[in-house]
């Protein structure tokens, strides 16, 4: 099925701005939820850093370095580069 070909795909990537794929939880209990095991990331998720009023202001005053801001958009950008180069699975 489709989630088991996602599957094959995680486990091949590796990058320094992809964040880890660590395993699955594949229950094949009818109504049982399948999961993803990611690597942990100090600090909370990008969506929450970007959501914060220090960040989003960070051209207008705010506390969130515009230096650091571009350098996660770089990192970002590299990772959606190599992500982008990969083959889909079939």
């Amino acid at each position: 099925d489709d989630f088991t070909a996602e599957l094959g795909m995680l486990m091949d990537l590796r990058h320094p701005n992809t964040i880890l794929f660590m395993g699955a939880c594949l229950d094949p209990t009818p109504g049982r939820c399948r999961s993803l095991i990611l690597e942990y990331m100090a600090g909370g998720t990008l969506h929450d850093m970007i959501r914060q009023p220090a960040f989003a202001t960070s051209g207008v005053g705010g506390t969130f370095p515009c230096v650091r801001a571009l350098e996660i958009i770089r990192d970002v950008c590299k990772g959606m580069a190599y992500l982008h180069g990969k083959s889909p699975p079939t």
